[in-house]
């Protein structure tokens, strides 16, 4: 169970997840006083890849509680609408924001998108990214052979580590002329 109070977060260390995500609290704490400016221009460019990994990573994390937060009804208790109704007043988020998580969690947890998912977690592509991969397979017509689908989705996957999310959204509203040229 996570508590957020104005100064603090405690979380129980019973579980995995909430155990790991004690460690990385505490590590962080560490760190908050910390000065960059001993940081070499090497460091500093390796921190920032680095900690944009961590982001993605974290974001992972974060869609796939939200999406169990959905599957266990996480807002039953407090009387709010929907989990993202519930997450946002209990962290200060707006709602637009939770609703855009909690969708992306959805999303991350079908069998479609587990590539996704994957990349996510693993700081290959960024929220950004993933959302608009997603879009662009969703985007696909139905009757698509599953195999043009995941050709479409792996040929996005590889192209995130060229492009942002700007231009893969150009690259997916025409992915079937590179995957499939014949349908596309």
């Amino acid at each position: 169970m996570s508590v957020m109070t104005s100064s603090a977060t405690t979380v129980d260390r019973d579980h995995p997840i909430t155990a790991a995500l004690s460690v990385c609290a505490d590590e962080l704490k560490g760190l908050r006083d910390q000065p960059a400016w001993s940081l070499t221009p090497a460091q500093t460019r390796d921190a920032l890849v680095e900690v944009t990994r961590l982001q993605a990573r974290v974001a992972e994390l974060e869609a796939r509680l939200a999406d169990h937060g959905r599957t266990v009804e996480v807002e039953a208790d407090s009387g709010a609408s929907s989990t993202a109704d519930w997450w946002a007043h209990a962290t200060k988020q707006t709602r637009p924001t939770t609703k855009r998580k909690v969708r992306l969690g959805k999303a991350l947890a079908t069998d479609l998108h587990a590539p996704v998912r994957t990349a996510l977690a693993d700081g290959r592509v960024v929220v950004d990214q993933a959302e608009v991969i997603i879009a662009a397979i969703d985007a696909l017509p139905e009757d698509l052979d599953p195999a043009v689908v995941r050709d479409a989705q792996q040929h996005l996957l590889e192209r995130a580590g060229e492009f942002d999310a700007k231009h893969l959204r150009i690259l997916g509203r025409r992915i079937l002329e590179v995957v499939a040229p014949e349908i596309g």
